[in-house]
């Protein structure tokens, strides 16, 4: 994840560096790159943050013959905030989990002490109830 307002630095270099070398397999992680807090950037710096960050893998990939990696590499735009590209990026880790039993009960989520509804499809909506009511909603507000 990449703050859309600050510049790639050296952790961020270090991120992306194990995002690739982990997915270097092709049947291996899909890789995909979040650029955050697009609702405090305007579109034109959210959009040079995402080239900036298209720039950063493929010079690291460059680096480590992972040029096969870059290509799959999906770029995901996002306010945690509003909730903005959320459902995007939801659908695309979705996509990726390999099928698995179910590991919770149904009626509760692995986060919040109390039955909710676990989980719908949007993380804005992660918990049934109005986020106002839910005390795990209200902290992370």
């Amino acid at each position: 994840m990449i703050e859309a307002g600050a510049s790639i630095g050296p952790g961020d270099r270090t991120v992306l560096t194990t995002l690739l070398e982990s997915s270097r397999h092709e049947n291996g992680a899909r890789p995909c790159v979040v650029v955050n807090k697009m609702d405090k950037a305007g579109r034109e710096t959210v959009a040079k943050q995402l080239m900036a960050a298209t720039d950063a893998v493929l010079e690291i990939a460059t680096e480590r013959n992972l040029l096969g990696v870059a290509s799959r590499v999906e770029y995901f735009p996002v306010s945690a905030r509003t909730g903005e590209g959320i459902d995007e990026l939801v659908t695309y880790v979705q996509s990726a989990m390999p099928e698995s039993p179910f590991l919770f009960p149904r009626t509760r989520s692995p986060t919040c002490p109390r039955p909710c509804g676990w989980p719908s499809s949007s993380a804005s909506s992660w918990c049934e109830r109005p986020s106002r009511s839910c005390p795990i909603r209200s902290t992370a507000a």
